[in-house]
């Protein structure tokens, strides 16, 4: 199933809508104002300078435009570590996505460690479940090569004991041998490493990290992969867009999950001082006087 980068074509994703955040004092980003469409959004309530938890102190305004960042993981010594949550104790149904451009075979980009894990190698990626019983399913080749340098939607179904990969859209790998359910661990749900402690890192930028509950069609994948939210669809528990920014920057440690009313505990931390990028600087760019549209490659449908 290799050479699936052949006869591309080029897709548009609207730049996701950014502005209103509540932060907790003091206030630390420093965006500026674009004459794009403003919008108004709101994120749970979590601490600065890479501490999680704590309360709202003063909402505050952020007049910053349309604004579209992704995360950089040096692969060295980078990721982000969340928590223990409920959310992440995900079982006989699920879907992860995630728009990646790897820049090395290597490494975990979304995991709870004894649960689950999405990677990618030289063999292309591959997946593991628990079941914290009988042991892991492995599936260490899909025989689909990460397009090292471009960006590419990926999306990881579970429904039962049916296991699906889709890359762009399209149904990649699939394998009918899954656990029915998976176990559950005291680990924390993590992003760009094999562990919490920083194993088997990710290289290259991650952005629009979805987690879900449900177990998602190839449609409803399609239908809003090149769109931003909705933060309040049902099943989805968790959401990083990366979108605290700015550019060029560490922000201020915590990658906020944009899910309607998700608790704080489901922030992410990151670890290394990992940076945030323009997600939309890549060629070529559409803009008008309302708003931007930035391309990402993916497989024609």
């Amino acid at each position: 199933m290799r050479g699936w980068g052949k006869g591309r074509k080029r897709r548009h994703r609207l730049r996701k809508r950014s502005a209103a955040l509540l932060v907790a004092t003091p206030l630390i980003l420093s965006l500026s104002t674009l004459n794009f469409l403003s919008s108004r959004a709101e994120v749970g309530a979590s601490g600065v300078d890479g501490e999680t938890g704590g309360d709202i102190v003063v909402p505050q305004t952020i007049s910053s435009g349309d604004q579209d960042f992704a995360m950089i993981f040096d692969g060295s010594s980078q990721w982000a570590v969340g928590s223990d949550d409920a959310v992440f104790d995900l079982s006989g149904t699920l879907t992860f996505e995630a728009w990646l451009k790897p820049e090395s075979a290597s490494g975990c980009f979304i995991l709870k460690r004894q649960v689950y894990e999405m990677c990618v190698n030289s063999s292309g990626y591959w997946f593991g479940l628990d079941d914290n019983s009988s042991g892991w399913n492995w599936y260490p080749n899909s025989g689909v090569d990460a397009r090292l340098g471009e960006w590419q939607h990926f999306a990881f179904v579970k429904s039962g004991s049916t296991v699906t990969f889709l890359l762009d859209g399209q149904e990649a790998w699939t394998a009918s041998d899954a656990p029915a359910t998976l176990g559950n661990s005291s680990n924390p749900f993590v992003l760009g490493s094999q562990n919490e402690s920083g194993a088997g890192l990710y290289s290259g930028l991650i952005d629009e990290v979805r987690v879900w509950n449900t177990a998602r069609s190839v449609e409803e994948v399609r239908a809003d992969m090149h769109t931003y939210g909705p933060i309040d669809a049902t099943g989805l528990v968790a959401y990083y867009d990366f979108n605290e920014g700015p550019s060029g920057t560490t922000g201020t440690g915590t990658v906020y999950n944009r899910v309607s009313g998700a608790s704080s505990a489901t922030n992410l931390r990151t670890i290394g001082s990992p940076t945030y990028t323009d997600a939309a600087s890549r060629p070529p760019i559409e803009t008008n006087s309302l708003l931007a549209v930035s391309t990402k490659t993916f497989l024609p449908l």
